[in-house]
């Protein structure tokens, strides 16, 4: 009787410590379903399933959020000039400051290539741009060196604000507009999205 209580001990340890394992082994698989490798940043996917989320959610509570898009300036030329390690190690850098960036329940996304995405809550449009300048500002002064060269880029940031009429086409739509509005006057700053309702 004893013997078998044992056995049953033991298999049930085993059992419990192949649950954990596979547990963990889940976590990660999801992790590395919804984060980007390269920036810690959460990803495209994870975006387009996410942003409809933020939109009901802040529209039946009536709180404010903006979204942010942001581009590395003339980035293909790191990339052309010295190579894709140093426009990762680049990137890496960006991923790291804006994850520093971040509030509790703010949502940093790296959508692709040199863009990014980031959903900023409870803010006024106000603070929003403060905040947007003030990123901007700490990622121009982001240097990767190379030999001997200091190799930064500047950013350019489009804001929209969520509004009541808003789904993640309309969104997004706006916030893309400033950020090419920020490109078309020239690169390095911040555009807040005109909306008229």
């Amino acid at each position: 009787m004893l013997i078998a209580s044992a056995g049953l001990w033991r298999w049930s340890q085993d059992y419990r410590s192949l649950l954990l394992r596979i547990n963990s082994d889940r976590l990660e698989w999801r992790a590395r379903a919804s984060h980007d490798d390269l920036t810690g940043q959460l990803n495209r996917r994870y975006f387009f399933d996410e942003l409809p989320v933020q939109i009901k959610q802040h529209q039946h509570d009536f709180r404010p959020a903006f979204l942010f898009m942001l581009d590395i300036d003339h980035f293909k030329t790191v990339n052309d000039n010295y190579g894709h390690p140093v426009g990762d190690r680049l990137l890496e850098l960006y991923g790291k400051e804006i994850n520093g960036f971040l509030r509790k329940d703010d949502l940093g996304f790296r959508l692709g290539g040199e863009e990014f995405a980031l959903v900023i809550h409870d803010a006024s449009a106000l603070t929003a741009v403060e905040a947007a300048e003030r990123l901007k500002n700490q990622l121009g002064q982001l240097s990767v060196v190379d030999n001997h060269n200091n190799i930064s880029r500047t950013c350019s940031i489009g804001i929209a604000e969520l509004q009541r009429a808003d789904d993640v086409h309309s969104w997004l739509k706006r916030a893309d507009q400033a950020l090419y509005r920020a490109k078309d006057q020239g690169r390095n700053q911040v555009v807040m999205s005109d909306y008229a309702p």
